[in-house]
């Protein structure tokens, strides 16, 4: 029999298992009660879909995410668990109600603020310092507060939007999940690793029916500010190491790049999209096709597998460049080569987007 300890590395793919095999069973009966109940994303002007598909996915992913989480904890100490089962709870039912009825954005934000709240009062996990970015160390408690709850409602809502094709959020949530997951692995903390694989294990099996022709179901809004969710977790626990991440020889000043760098293409895609939204004098939240794969659909291709795989890499290059180069410079070296690989980005997404233009200009003069 299986020791059931953190220090058996067995316990985290039993974590997952459990997760991913909930997921398994539990899709097919969504998708029934969906197609009964005839609770479909229906197809509109920025769809990259054509047909009606369900969308109650982000049910199952909560479910087997928490019980793949909580199943094997046993008597470990998680001080951090009831606020972020609560924080979870509040917004897999506002995402629900989205996803079957409709929610008004003003509501849906409250919520969204009301788990980051609970998160950062509750479980105590909030940014508390910047590790000397722009001179500054610690942070005052209310600035903290207001900050931790900023950058949560921000990745939350930066998964929500990004979540415009198949697999790419998903594909993206795994990503960062194992990213984090190695990190809290070798500083030892094992109930976010378990947290980490859990997730990892309801996204990997929900990719397989995204993906399918048959069995196809959209995660929704349940699933994508759920997902966003546990990447704000994760993310705010990362920043918390403190003198624990010294064992990576990661400089505790680029601690605030690593993170940023982690989550790349979802913090600067719906940046980029905010922007022009604004620009144009427009809501930064209404619906639009300027997102990066809206572009790479139209330039690159139309399957949605290739173009995630594309954006899966462009998330896994900053990354690469992270931990490897990033770690073992100043800070202002770090600051240097951080903002020079973001205008790199951008200016590449740029020239993406004005030969994407051009090429819409010579289509209507041939007509």
């Amino acid at each position: 029999m299986i020791e059931m300890t953190f220090t058996n590395s067995w316990i985290y793919l039993i974590a997952f298992a459990t997760s991913a095999f909930i997921t398994l069973g539990g899709i097919p009966l969504i998708l029934r009660v969906a197609k009964s109940k005839k609770i479909f994303d229906e197809p509109n002007y920025r769809s990259s879909h054509s047909t009606h598909v369900p969308r109650l996915g982000g049910i199952v992913i909560f479910i087997a995410s928490i019980l793949g989480l909580t199943m094997w904890l046993g008597d470990v100490p998680f001080p951090e668990l009831a606020s972020i089962v609560a924080a979870l709870i509040i917004l897999f039912f506002a995402g629900v109600k989205d996803d079957i009825v409709g929610m008004k954005p003003w509501t849906k934000l409250s919520m969204q603020v009301l788990s980051a709240l609970l998160l950062s009062l509750g479980g105590k996990l909030r940014i508390d310092s910047f590790y000397g970015l722009f001179g500054l160390e610690s942070i005052p408690f209310p600035l903290t507060t207001c900050l931790t709850v900023l950058v949560v409602v921000f990745i939350i809502n930066a998964f929500n939007l990004i979540d415009g094709i198949d697999g790419l959020a998903g594909g993206l949530g795994i990503i960062v999940s194992f990213t984090f997951a190695v990190v809290f692995y070798l500083v030892g903390e094992s109930n976010f690793v378990m947290l980490a694989f859990s997730l990892m294990g309801s996204l990997g099996t929900f990719l397989f029916f995204n993906f399918s022709k048959k069995w196809k179901i959209f995660m929704g809004d349940t699933g994508s500010m759920i997902l966003g969710l546990f990447v704000s977790i994760m993310a705010l626990k990362f920043l918390n190491l403190n003198n624990k991440i010294s064992l990576l020889e990661i400089g505790f000043s680029n601690l605030p790049f690593l993170t940023v760098l982690v989550l790349f293409i979802p913090i600067f895609d719906t940046l980029r999209v905010f922007l022009i939204r604004l620009y144009l004098g427009k809501s930064p939240f209404r619906p639009d096709k300027n997102h990066l794969h809206h572009i790479l659909l139209k330039k690159v291709s139309q399957k949605h597998s290739k173009v995630s795989v594309i954006m899966y890499t462009l998330n896994i290059a900053p990354i690469l460049l992270g931990f490897f180069v990033l770690k073992s410079l100043s800070l202002i070296e770090a600051s240097v080569l951080f903002f020079a690989y973001v205008s790199l980005y951008i200016l590449c997404v740029q020239i993406l987007v004005d030969t994407s233009k051009k090429g819409e200009v010579k289509s209507l003069e041939n007509v």
